[in-house]
């Protein structure tokens, strides 16, 4: 429980406890749309989820909308002092009071650990096979690995250390999480384990060397990309071109071909 609702409900006798138990009983809008609320998890064994406030059905909007108003209200304004046994009720509910950010980096490195425990591996198939799975949670893992790993290898120092340190100690890997299946491994891979496992150890700061080394292969892997780019472009010049010709030119454009 947050720790300023548990404060909040000291204060409370048990006498108080018993009439903001019967004034959540009332018919009012806040106790309608939190009985509502109570009926959908419920239902469904979780909480509707924020980004549904705008493309869920109707009632899962509206409830979406009552829990950020509310997290706002607690975050930012003396709602949890005002009214500690509505913050509380919605706490049993499963809302998280605590930075958003954080509430869904739990949510996903939990998911990641249950992934591991399923397949005894934190590879993770690549993202064509995610999509062609059909499953939309393995998708969002995999996209949710993908931009830590990228992060932590490029941008290191903005990374903080007791993030990278629950990485390493679950025996997650930044140079091989991803299965084989269709990704073949940079043979000229940094050892990005290595680097950030003395990361940990010297309290967020990267050695001249280390940061050499990543600085060295964030050079080869632009120059790729930049080639990828150009061939891209150079491609779509080339359609327009043979859409600029006529039938007959065409024509005689394929048959020299042959």
């Amino acid at each position: 429980m947050n720790s300023s609702l548990k404060a909040n409900s000291k204060k409370l006798g048990g006498w108080n406890r018993k009439v903001f138990d019967l004034e959540l009983q009332e018919s009012c809008p806040w106790n309608d749309k939190l009985q509502k609320l109570r009926d959908y998890v419920g239902e469904n064994g979780k909480l509707p989820e924020l980004n549904q406030r705008k493309r869920g059905s109707g009632e899962e909007k509206m409830l979406a909308t009552f829990i950020a108003s509310a997290k706002n209200k607690v975050n930012n304004h003396n709602f949890a002092s005002k009214y500690p046994h509505r913050a509380m009720a919605l706490e049993e509910l499963g809302v998280n009071f605590g930075n958003e950010n954080e509430a869904k980096f739990e949510m996903m490195f939990q998911k990641l650990l249950d992934y591991k425990k399923e397949h005894g591996t934190f590879r993770i198939p690549s993202l064509k096979l995610c999509q062609e799975s059909g499953c939309k949670e393995l998708v969002k893992l995999h996209h949710w690995v993908f931009t830590h790993v990228a992060a932590f290898r490029y941008q290191l120092p903005t990374k903080k250390v007791e993030i990278a340190k629950r990485f390493l100690d679950v025996g997650f890997s930044f140079e091989r999480w991803y299965a084989t299946n269709t990704h073949v491994f940079e043979r000229d891979l940094p050892k990005f384990d290595d680097i950030i496992r003395r990361y940990v150890q010297n309290g967020g700061k990267m050695t001249d060397e280390d940061a050499r080394v990543v600085k060295a292969h964030q050079a080869l892997s632009s120059p790729k990309k930049k080639k990828r780019k150009q061939s891209k472009t150079k491609g779509k010049e080339d359609e327009e071109k043979l859409e600029q010709l006529t039938t007959a030119d065409a024509d005689v454009l394929n048959g020299a071909a042959v």
